[in-house]
């Protein structure tokens, strides 16, 4: 069941998909690994069906064999080179700023590792915004598990009750409901509400009456 807001203190966000889109970085850095491997690349549409899933659920379907330290290794190496394809939602920066101001703690709390979402963040100018990052790798499990969130809950200083996770898949949905977190689904069902755009996160009750349900 998702948690109650109480007192809202804190906003988390996955990185892929909520604030930047990095769809085709990571496509074509996922090829850029199939390809070594003499396997077949995967297009748009494909890589659709396992976009965000984690990098244990990577090795069990494309590379079986190896190690999360492997593969998060190759990532990190390679990850800068597809930087290109990078962009930027334009209401990002704005909503976190608006946030900010609003005395509220931003975090986020992504699959990726902590690396690859500092080069995320550097690359797409809201690195300031974000004074707490938290990526998957170590002990650390990535979501659908509610590992990341629950550390960035502890990054922030803020109880499931005081904070918000928005994010845009179903891993996001549930590892949220996992981390007792009401959740805000960013184009998806799934979570306490819905939007379709970010700027519309401002206009969400517990940012403008208290809500506590």
């Amino acid at each position: 069941m998702e948690g109650a807001v109480e007192t809202l203190k804190a906003v988390l966000f996955d990185l892929d998909g909520v604030l930047a889109d990095s769809f085709e970085v990571w496509r074509h850095l996922v090829n850029d690994k199939l390809e070594r491997h003499g396997r077949r690349s995967l297009s748009s549409e494909g890589f659709t069906a396992v976009w965000g899933q984690g990098m244990e659920a990577d090795i069990r379907m494309f590379f079986p064999g190896l190690t999360v330290p492997e593969l998060q290794a190759h990532y990190e190496e390679n990850f800068s080179r597809h930087l290109r394809h990078l962009k930027v939602f334009p209401d990002a920066r704005p909503v976190a700023e608006t946030l900010r101001g609003r005395g509220l703690r931003l975090a986020v709390a992504s699959n990726s590792t902590p690396r690859i979402i500092a080069e995320t963040l550097e690359a797409a100018g809201l690195a300031p915004l974000f004074p707490v990052v938290v990526g998957a790798g170590g002990p650390l499990r990535g979501k659908p598990e509610p590992d990341v969130i629950l550390e960035a809950l502890a990054g922030v200083g803020a109880a499931p009750g005081e904070a918000i996770f928005v994010g845009d898949s179903p891993y996001d949905m549930e590892a949220g409901e996992r981390a007792g977190v009401a959740t805000v689904g960013l184009g998806r069902d799934g979570g306490r509400w819905r939007i379709e755009r970010l700027s519309e996160l401002l206009e969400l009750p517990p940012f403008n009456n208290g809500e506590k349900g």
